[in-house]
């Protein structure tokens, strides 16, 4: 049982560190550092049953570590700040984090000018929810139409992509914009910027009325275009 105790410190100490350390490691690389410690001094395994419960249970523990929010940059004004607080609230809710420990980790990834706001003024703040309300009118900023226009008329249609996968991923960056773009509009700004003339008069010609419709034509001209 001394053995099995030590065995277990081991893996307490060794866990957080293997998560910070290894954020890309998989159950394989768990694995071999499991295997690599689970002897005892006399060469003899712990008992299997007790010691598999213990390695599930240090397992969770592990992806539950390497989970952490993307790093928030505020000199990009295009970005959502609520997307990343929606992907803060998604991993605390996967890895069960208290409002407190919420709280810490969104500290954690900020950086630039949002590092030095939390420095100053952020610490006053101990509660999750007035922090993020306090954040976010700090940094949060409506852009203007020709922003938002400059910057969505970069996102043209890849050689790669099929009309499909691209109509789906333009039309996800208009959704971002802070103003409503009726339909018709939408569609003109999505077929614009197809990079080639000809699937782009095939999409200009159908005449549709939302983008799902849009969708549906475009599912028919993807197949043409993989056999030609």
């Amino acid at each position: 049982m001394p053995a099995m105790v030590g065995y277990l410190n081991h893996w307490a100490t060794a866990a957080p560190r293997y998560a910070e350390d290894n954020n890309e490691g998989t159950l394989n690389d768990l694995t071999i550092l499991r295997m690599q410690s689970q002897k005892n001094d006399d060469g003899t395994f712990p008992d299997k049953t007790e010691l598999l419960k213990e390695i599930e249970s240090l397992r969770k523990q592990v992806e539950l570590l390497s989970n952490r929010p993307p790093r928030i940059d505020t000199r990009d004004i295009i970005d959502n700040f609520f997307e990343w607080i929606k992907e803060v609230e998604r991993i605390s809710k996967l890895a069960h984090w208290s409002n407190e420990l919420k709280l810490t980790n969104a500290i954690s990834r900020l950086s630039g000018s949002a590092k030095n706001w939390q420095l100053t003024t952020g610490k006053n703040f101990n509660d999750w929810t007035v922090w993020k309300t306090a954040f976010a009118s700090r940094f949060k900023r409506r852009i203007t139409m020709q922003e938002f226009l400059a910057h969505q008329s970069e996102r043209k249609m890849k050689h790669s992509e099929t009309l499909v996968d691209y109509i789906y991923a333009k039309d996800a960056l208009l959704e971002k914009a802070l103003f409503t773009i009726p339909q018709q509009v939408r569609i003109s700004m999505i077929i614009g910027d197809v990079t080639e003339e000809k699937w782009q008069i095939a999409l200009a010609i159908q005449n549709s009325d939302t983008v799902e419709e849009l969708i549906d034509r475009a599912t028919s001209l993807d197949a043409i275009r993989s056999v030609k």
